[in-house]
């Protein structure tokens, strides 16, 4: 289920320092919703955590600020 694999990715995003997100998954997405500031070297290890615990494309994920998200 999208559920489990949802806390396993927050899970192994709080493992890398990442405490203030939440992964949203359905079919065709994966978007993490982050409080914290997002560099560019965040985002490069956001998106490897994510390829690798899921069988999604780097394209098929979006990584949004919390203050700017359009739900």
């Amino acid at each position: 289920s999208f559920i489990s694999l949802e806390k396993d990715i927050e899970l192994m995003l709080q493992s890398k320092g990442y405490n203030e997100t939440v992964v949203i998954v359905d079919e065709d997405m994966v978007k993490v919703v982050s409080n914290d500031t997002i560099e560019q070297a965040d985002a490069t290890i956001i998106l490897d955590i994510v390829v690798s615990e899921t069988n999604y494309e780097p394209s098929q994920i979006k990584i949004v600020k919390f203050d700017n998200i359009d739900l």
